[in-house]
C-alpha cells in the first residue's frame, strides 16, 4: 500500500496537479521526499523477513530467543538507517535523470548528452520515411503534423494557424525527427527568459523548437506524409493541456513573444510535402513479372 501511494503521488506530480487540494491536504511529495521515502520503505520491508528468521532460529534454539531478537533488532535498525542514508546520498548525487522545468513538459526533448543517435525522434515514434528524409536533410525538422504562422494586418500581430492548409512553417514535435544538436541549442543557447516563459505557461515548447531550428538554418521544416493529426493513444484527454479553450489563443501569444525576444520572425513558410514514391499507386501495376 505504501509503494502504491508513492506511485500515485508521483503520477500527480508528473501530471502537474496542484500540490494541495481544497482542504489543504498534500497530494504529492517532492522528488527529494519521494526518494528518501522509497529507500526508507525498502528498509522497513525487511521487518517481516526478520520475523521469519527469528521464528526459525528460535525453533532451533528456544533458549537463545532473546539473543536472536536483540541481534535481529539491531540488524533491522542498521539496515533501515543505511537505506535512509542511501536515500539522502541519492538525492545529493542523482544519476541517470534530470529535472526539466516545474513540470515534465519537456519530456519529449531528451537532454542532448544522453543521445547516441545523430537524429532524434520525439517520443520515439519511428517511421521509415521520416528517418530517411531526416538523414538526407539533417538540418531540417522532419515529420508531422504541420502548422502555420500568419500575419494579421488589422491587429498588427502574428497568429498561430492550426487549420489544414497547403503551406506550413512549423512541424509539431509529437512525431518529428531533428538533429540532436538542436536540443543542445534549445537548452544551452536559448535565453533563459524564453525557456522560463514556456515553463510558466506550460505551452509552446514545440513552437519554440521550430523557432530555434529556423533561426539557426533559415530554412522551413519538411512535412512528411498526408497525415494532418498526431493522436497519442496512451494519453488521457482529461489531463491534456490542449483541451483548454485558451490553449490555442495562448499559442498565438507565444509566437508574438518569441518574435519580440528573437528580434525577428525566423519561421519560413513553404508549400511542400514528402510522400513515398508509390504513394496512392497500385504496386501490382508496376511489377515487371506480375504472375510471380
Amino acid at each position: 500500500m505504501a509503494f502504491q501511494s508513492l506511485a500515485t503521488s508521483k503520477g500527480y506530480r508528473d501530471m502537474g496537479r496542484e500540490k494541495c487540494d481544497c482542504d489543504g491536504n498534500q497530494k504529492w511529495l517532492s522528488e527529494l521526499s519521494e526518494t528518501i521515502m522509497t529507500y526508507a520503505l525498502c528498509g522497513f520491508a525487511n521487518i517481516p523477513t526478520m520475523g521469519i528468521m527469528l521464528g526459525t532460529m528460535a525453533g532451533l534454539a528456544p533458549k537463545r530467543k532473546k539473543v536472536f531478537s536483540k541481534i535481529l533488532a539491531k540488524t533491522c535498525v542498521a539496515g533501515t538507517i543505511c537505506c535512509l542514508i542511501r536515500g539522502c546520498i541519492a538525492c545529493i548525487f542523482p544519476s541517470g535523470h534530470f529535472k526539466l522545468g516545474k513540470v515534465n513538459i519537456y519530456e519529449q526533448h531528451i537532454k542532448f548528452e544522453s543521445m547516441t543517435n545523430q537524429s532524434f525522434v520525439a517520443r520515439e515514434i519511428f517511421a521509415e520515411i521520416r528517418q530517411k528524409i531526416s538523414s538526407e536533410y539533417p538540418d531540417r525538422l522532419v515529420g508531422y503534423p504541420n502548422r502555420l504562422h500568419l500575419w494579421e494586418e488589422d491587429k498588427k500581430n502574428w497568429k498561430y494557424e492550426s487549420e489544414w492548409t497547403n503551406a506550413n512553417s512549423m512541424i509539431l514535435t509529437g512525431a518529428a525527427f531533428y538533429h540532436k544538436y538542436y536540443s543542445h541549442a534549445y537548452y544551452q543557447q536559448t535565453p533563459a527568459k524564453i525557456v522560463d516563459w514556456v515553463d510558466d505557461h506550460m505551452n509552446c515548447e514545440d513552437i519554440l523548437m521550430n523557432f530555434v531550428i529556423a533561426n539557426l538554418t533559415a530554412k522551413a521544416p519538411l512535412k512528411v506524409s498526408p497525415r494532418k493529426k498526431f493522436k497519442c493513444t496512451e494519453c488521457s484527454q482529461q489531463v491534456s493541456i490542449s483541451v483548454d479553450p485558451g490553449h490555442m489563443v495562448e499559442r498565438s501569444e507565444c509566437i508574438n513573444f518569441f518574435v519580440e525576444e528573437f528580434g525577428k520572425m525566423p519561421l519560413k513558410a513553404v508549400e511542400f510535402r514528402a510522400d513515398p514514391v508509390l504513394y496512392k499507386d497500385d504496386p501490382e501495376k508496376h511489377m515487371l513479372l506480375p504472375l510471380l
